[in-house]
């Protein structure tokens, strides 16, 4: 786990706003996106062609204006990946307005999943050629939302020889999974992540 930011509405000159990086196998995945969270990830360990999930908790600016930035910077490595953005209903309407906005650009592209209440309405076309199409999640029957698998799981999943021995595998059989629930907060919806791990037999 990297801490990238801790501090709460403001940044300090010692600490940066909400960011953290947990490192799974050769991924990372980022929960919440503050101010100057590419500019920490570049001071880090972690590469940042690693970075192919990024979960937000809520829309308050401590934990999103540095949303933007952070997908340029990692976007920017040249690998053909699809980085997977997952948060509130909302957050795929601000990716593309900010985009479009500013006429920016980077060398592989995102999508969005939103974890919805109900079926969202249409919000207009992609933000061509750098988003491609993503979910609305709807909550299980216990309340909680299963975040679909990252893109790069699902990739695997379809290459897979027809005749190997788990053919009968699928994305959701990751190793790892994360799930949502939702938060009391000032700004809703909120969501906490868990990330958990696949049952094994024994």
């Amino acid at each position: 786990m990297v801490f990238l930011g801790t501090a709460s509405m403001v940044s300090s000159p010692t600490r940066h706003v909400a960011g953290i990086g947990v490192v799974i196998g050769g991924d990372c995945w980022i929960f919440d996106a503050g101010e100057g969270t590419g500019t920490q990830l570049a001071k880090s360990s972690v590469l940042q062609s690693a970075v192919s999930r990024v979960f937000v908790t809520h829309m308050h600016g401590d934990h999103v204006f540095g949303l933007m930035g952070l997908l340029l910077s990692v976007g920017s490595t040249g690998d053909p990946r699809t980085i997977q953005v997952v948060g509130p209903p909302g957050l795929r309407r601000f990716l593309r307005r900010n985009l479009a906005d500013t006429q920016s650009n980077m060398k592989c592209q995102y999508r969005v999943d939103e974890l919805c209440f109900e079926q969202a309405t249409d919000e207009g076309p992609l933000y061509l050629p750098l988003e491609t199409q993503g979910l609305n999640v709807l909550p299980c029957a216990d309340g909680t939302w299963r975040v679909p698998p990252s893109p790069s799981t699902i990739k695997q999943h379809q290459h897979r020889h027809p005749h190997d021995d788990d053919d009968n595998s699928s994305p959701m059989d990751e190793p790892f999974h994360v799930c949502a629930a939702a938060l009391k907060h000032t700004l809703e919806p909120c969501y906490a992540f868990v990330i958990q791990e696949r049952d094994y037999p024994g």
